[in-house]
């Protein structure tokens, strides 16, 4: 009996470490597969490209510029990429289940890694099968700062911090005495008459509310006509048809957010005057 009791418990533990040693299925979704694959087709190929914008300068000069697709498997694809006789850098392409990682391995001419290495990011969404976004990794993030390296700007690819070459003007527009007062009654609209006086020619709006106010109206009219500022206020959160003000006034813009299939986003108000509705994608 107990030589019985030993051979099944040891039958157990053979069915139990081949479950645990199945390696787990790599997930993905079909724009991710796309984009892979479309690279993957070109294993063994080379191909030639030129940098298009630069705003600090063109730093490779005029180098040639070749990316080679190598070394291709099911869940990674590796890229050199040489800037003339300069091939410290590759490109590395990855599954990893949640989505697609770009990683740049860096290196230095004795093949060591270059402080500036495995930089960086991460796929957040669905992205289309022609294009995909890698918004820098938190690792990326810090050795950017560590090393002094700027974000790219005036490239026409995506956006850095607010706008390229500007000057900011921060304005209070809460009283201390009522911090949650932000409204034409407290210091909301003396800001913005504050900052149109000061020459601002864009003045941004987080806050409103459903309230309409005559008054408020006819200020940002004058705001507009007279001071030539362009007032953009957000749409509103709370997912309602109502109007949101300062943003439905015929003189303020009101910008909303909208998914990659066009629909507006589950939080957003929209409130519009007038006859004409822009879209940003």
């Amino acid at each position: 009996m107990k030589k019985y009791c030993a051979y099944v418990l040891l039958g157990l533990a053979v069915i139990s470490n081949a479950a645990l040693a199945k390696e787990a299925p790599l997930v993905s979704i079909p724009t991710h597969d796309a984009f892979f694959n479309a690279i993957k087709a070109h294993c063994g190929k080379a191909f030639q490209g030129k940098v298009s914008k630069d705003n600090v300068g063109n730093t490779f000069g005029d180098a040639k510029l070749v990316m080679h697709i190598r070394k291709c498997t099911d869940s990674e694809i590796q890229i050199p990429f040489h800037v003339g006789e300069d091939a410290s850098r590759t490109w590395i392409l990855t599954k990893t289940g949640a989505g697609l990682m770009l990683k740049h391995d860096h290196r230095n001419e004795d093949g060591s890694f270059h402080s500036s290495t495995m930089y960086g990011g991460h796929t957040v969404d669905e992205g289309f099968p022609q294009v995909q976004s890698f918004p820098a990794d938190v690792y990326s993030k810090a050795l950017f700062i560590e090393s002094g390296i700027a974000a790219s700007t005036d490239n026409g690819l995506g956006i850095s911090s607010i706008g390229f070459s500007i000057k900011h003007m921060p304005v209070k527009v809460q009283y201390d005495e009522n911090p949650s007062d932000s409204t034409f009654e407290g210091g909301g609209s003396q800001g913005v008459l504050y900052s149109a006086k000061a020459g601002a020619n864009i003045i941004n709006l987080s806050w409103g509310s459903g309230g309409r106010s005559s008054s408020e109206q006819a200020l940002y009219k004058n705001i507009r006509e007279n001071y030539g500022s362009i007032v953009v206020a957000a749409a509103g959160n709370s997912n309602s048809d109502e109007f949101h003000y300062p943003s439905a006034y015929s003189s303020v813009i009101a910008v909303a957010s909208s998914r990659f299939s066009t629909e507006f986003a589950s939080f957003n108000d929209i409130s519009l005057a007038g006859s004409s509705t822009f879209s940003t994608i």
